[in-house]
């Protein structure tokens, strides 16, 4: 047989040169040329599908007589295989790195079907070399590297500890100990002492509501009331349908002393308000912090089967180069200590609050979520997740295998039943896998005012407004398309440019280090309802659900798209949006920006909240 060479081209500036060529991080490329982002695309679902069946064969995986998850079981019998980041499945946990197994797989899909024979890859990526290296040998094809520069690539701080410690003799276990005390040290220095010494909680039978803080309407809290703005149409329903309301808080901000003060601010009647946080006493810490320890020496017994667990099902392709840091991150490091702490917040919460009539939380199915439910389970309490915002094809969260959904230990940690607010929400629940026996539709609460929202239109608009989303990266992406198209005018249209950071990711210091005042933005905290009735043009992170609200109140809107990411835009799929990619198509799309459309049953308006009225008769 005669050979056929791939090129594949990571680095710019490489010229292509032989029979097939690939892109390995770009879309817009020459005319015969294939790209890898666009491959990967194009098999998302297959693929997808794939990546469920590996997560459950990684946790599986027999090593010794037991399985992965039983090695990283803690005295309770409870896994923390669950709380790792590989299970958590989600995109933005990996980085970047399970969009480039996805690619991988594509490539070797790719392999296959143009009958490859040999391989040139130019590249500095160690990633990229060491899985296109793997994937060549296993696959009987010769494989060059071509490096344009001899860049070394800095080695991650976990992985510099453990060669450090191979080298000098040292027990990681050791190393890891003076770690996590000191990562134990910090939280109780930084945010554990802002808290009470004991927590607030009112026990009494009826409905905890699990959910993020702050979440308030700030005019509201300004009377020293509390209304939710994920659920506020909701608050009444539950005060009516219990005796007690309980709120249980995950903090969305770093400075715990502030967030404790807007609650006490906003308390009042609501005596039930709890931050996880100040259910971890002092007498907690020697329990976490052996836990922690246990886990990292299972783990380091678990090391030497990384490969093994890193093979891809039914492929060729291993995934260790894009795994190991995830592996180290999320059960060696302080990442699985963090969690644990909250675990065992969770367990006294759950604990302390006594018997209720049913836990619901704005979910996202998170892990905490997961932690909460599967708490409430123990004590035979039914749980109810309502849809938190859009449900994304690529958060992967909401998905489930087959295999994944007959695990009881898992379905124990999942909602007895998940609320879909709309038509499109469902479609992608059961398309991902989810059993329609756990989903309802009720009506949506947090967009419910979008129904009536009174807008004032304008041909022109000459008011920008940016809005964030909550990856670092994404919105760095974000801000470096804006900044290079003001830098050629595309601002000259607009009296008014301003940007609404994410409360996850504020962006004030970086809004300073580029230099966006010399042309005249500014930062706002306004509440995106307030700004949604003022005529402007929306220039949105690929990300956020926010995407959903401009399109409602009819505003043109300009979504940032993604060349080498999963496309996590809740529009993605959706007729006439319009995705930026280049300095130049945001530039053309802010001088002439156009409204969009979106399909009617998106979200569900219904009056009065009816179904959600009959959904807490069931449980109450």
């Amino acid at each position: 047989m005669s050979s056929k060479i791939l090129t594949i081209l990571d680095a710019a500036g490489e010229n292509a040169s032989f029979d097939l060529n690939m892109h390995w991080h770009r879309r817009d490329i020459p005319l015969g040329h294939y790209s890898a982002p666009a491959l990967a695309e194009a098999r998302l679902h297959a693929t997808r599908d794939e990546f469920l069946d590996w997560v459950h064969q990684a946790g599986e995986l027999e090593v010794d007589g037991k399985s992965v998850a039983q090695h990283l079981a803690l005295n309770d019998g409870f896994s923390a295989w669950w709380l790792s980041p590989l299970f958590e499945r989600y995109p933005l946990i990996y980085g970047k790195a399970l969009f480039e197994i996805f690619k991988l797989r594509a490539l070797e899909l790719f392999l296959e079907q143009f009958e490859i024979t040999e391989v040139v890859l130019y590249s500095n990526d160690a990633r990229l070399i060491c899985a296109v290296t793997a994937l060549c040998a296993a696959s009987g094809r010769e494989c060059k590297i071509a490096q344009p520069s001899q860049t070394k690539p800095a080695q991650p701080f976990i992985a510099r500890i453990k060669s450090w410690c191979r080298k000098q003799g040292v027990r990681h276990v050791a190393v890891a100990a003076v770690l996590n005390i000191r990562f134990l040290l910090r939280w109780l220095m930084a945010t554990r002492r802002h808290f009470p010494r004991k927590p607030k909680v009112s026990p009494g039978g009826g409905i905890v509501v699990g959910t993020w803080f702050p979440n308030h309407d700030l005019k509201a809290a300004a009377r020293g009331q509390f209304v939710s703005s994920y659920i506020p149409g909701l608050m009444p329903i539950l005060e009516q349908s219990a005796d007690h309301v309980h709120w249980f808080f995950m903090q969305a901000r770093d400075d715990a002393a502030e967030a404790v003060r807007q609650r006490d601010k906003v308390a009042g009647a609501y005596a039930g308000m709890t931050f996880w946080e100040e259910c971890v006493g002092l007498s907690d810490i020697p329990g976490v912090l052996a836990e922690s320890l246990r886990m990292v020496c299972a783990a380091s017994k678990l090391e030497g089967h990384l490969d093994r667990l890193s093979q891809w099902p039914g492929s060729r392709v291993n995934i260790r180069a894009y795994i190991q840091k995830l592996w180290d991150d999320g059960i060696v490091s302080d990442a699985m200590l963090s969690r644990l702490l909250l675990r065992r917040g969770i367990k006294n919460y759950v604990r302390a609050i006594g018997p209720q009539r049913v836990f619901l939380t704005t979910s996202e199915l998170q892990f905490w979520e997961r932690l909460l439910f599967c708490e409430a389970h123990k004590q035979n309490i039914p749980c109810i997740a309502l849809q938190h915002s859009v449900i994304s094809e690529v958060g992967f969260r909401t998905c489930l295998s087959e295999k994944m959904a007959a695990n009881t230990d898992l379905m124990r940690q999942l909602p007895d039943v998940f609320v879909c607010n709309g038509n499109a929400a469902r479609d992608v629940m059961v398309r991902g896998g989810c059993p329609p026996s756990m989903l309802r539709m009720a009506e949506t609460l947090r967009y419910q005012y979008l129904r009536e929202v009174s807008v004032k239109t304008c041909d022109q608009p000459h008011k920008l407004v940016v809005i964030t989303g909550y990856g670092v990266d994404e919105v760095q992406a974000q801000f470096d398309l804006l900044l290079n198209a003001l830098r050629n005018g595309a601002g000259s249209r607009y009296s008014e440019i301003v940007i609404k950071g994410h409360p996850v990711h504020p962006v004030s210091d970086l809004i300073k280090k580029m230099d966006f005042a010399q042309y005249g933005v500014v930062e706002i905290k306004t509440p995106v309802g307030e700004m949604l009735k003022e005529p402007a043009v929306f220039y949105v992170a690929n990300s956020t659900a926010v995407a959903i609200e401009v399109m409602y109140a009819r505003h043109p809107l300009i979504v940032q798209g993604v060349e080498d990411d999963f496309n996590f835009s809740p529009l993605a799929g959706q007729k006439g949006i319009c995705f930026v990619h280049t300095p130049q198509e945001l530039r053309q799309a802010l001088e002439n920006p156009q409204p969009a459309t979106l399909q009617e049953d998106f979200f569900f308006f219904g009056a009065e909240l009816g179904e959600w009225k009959k959904l807490l008769a069931d449980f109450m």
